[in-house]
């Protein structure tokens, strides 16, 4: 019942963006089996509703040095062990961004091939067009 509920309100979310005139990439969950790049914007939307982890792979000094607000730390080379042990649900939304994204896209197929579903790779964290926590 839960992975039901979560189910559709992922595809709410998804409806809801792809109505959206600001998203700039087409946003869909039709294919799970690969990572898909996200915009800023629709990843601060998703985060606003409470729908998404947003996770900085990113080292702790970088993390320190300014992160997404609400963003959880999991470095690169922590995964795939620490994600499974913080992060069990592998039907919930991941928005991955790092430094440039090239650790993002590692860890969304490195979560991917965990068995996660709905990983969403958000690139390097210059993308964020919103503030940041330091």
């Amino acid at each position: 019942m839960k992975n039901k509920i979560m189910l559709i309100s992922v595809l709410l979310i998804v409806l809801f963006l792809s109505s959206c005139s600001t998203a700039t990439e087409e946003f869909s969950l039709e294919n799970p089996e690969t990572y898909q790049k996200i915009s800023s914007a629709n990843a601060k939307k998703i985060q606003d509703d409470g729908r998404a982890f947003i996770i900085d792979v990113r080292t702790q000094g970088e993390f320190d040095s300014g992160h997404i607000p609400g963003a959880y730390l999991m470095p690169l080379d922590t995964l795939p062990d620490s994600f499974l042990t913080d992060f069990p649900d592998k039907d919930f939304v991941y928005i991955i961004y790092c430094r440039s994204g090239n650790r993002s896209s590692q860890a969304a197929r490195i979560l991917l091939s965990e068995g996660y579903q709905y990983i969403y790779d958000m690139g390097g964290i210059g993308n964020w067009d919103y503030e940041l926590v330091e």
